[in-house]
């Protein structure tokens, strides 16, 4: 007798080929989806520090308004440059504006005593385009910067391979 062979597909590898397939579509579906996760809960987190940015940015801005209308009227008022400084409260100003429970925005003013030719030349000959700034005579910006006041502790310790603290 002859046996014939045959060697060919059995009926039950493409049953495995579906299923292996399937496992891997779910998968990388699985990954996809926790990737969006993630990046949602990082833009998230964006929105939140963006609009608390500019929430304190525009309040510190108002405290820079303020400063140069004070320091306007003690220059209109103030017969010398002590009492300029005087009404003043001194010859620098600054102001710590919290963003959230962790980070202030903090802005720090140098008063600078303006002579009359100062005030002079600082004035525009023609109303200012939106492209051109008129920079104030009577301070300058020390600092403009976030802050951190929270106590932040790091971890050190990176446990691969029982290795030991990250150097």
């Amino acid at each position: 007798m002859k046996h014939e062979s045959k060697f060919g597909a059995h009926i039950g590898t493409s049953s495995l080929l579906l299923i292996f397939l399937t496992l891997a579509l779910v998968s990388f579906g699985a990954l996809s989806l926790a990737g969006a996760i993630a990046d949602k809960r990082l833009s998230d987190k964006l929105l939140t520090h963006t609009q608390e940015y500019y929430t304190a940015d525009h309040e510190a801005e108002a405290f820079v308004a303020r400063s140069d209308a004070a320091a306007r009227k003690a220059r209109e008022t103030a017969a010398d440059e002590s009492e300029y400084f005087r009404l003043l409260g001194g010859k620098e100003a600054s102001i710590a504006v919290p963003m959230n429970e962790s980070q202030d925005l903090v802005v720090r003013l140098a008063y600078v005593y303006p002579s009359l030719t100062d005030l002079d030349n600082n004035v525009p000959e023609s109303a200012p385009d939106a492209d051109s700034e008129v920079s104030s005579p009577y301070y300058h910006i020390v600092s403009w910067c976030i802050e951190n006041h929270d106590d932040m502790s790091y971890e050190r310790h990176l446990p691969v391979n029982g290795s030991g603290l990250i150097p």
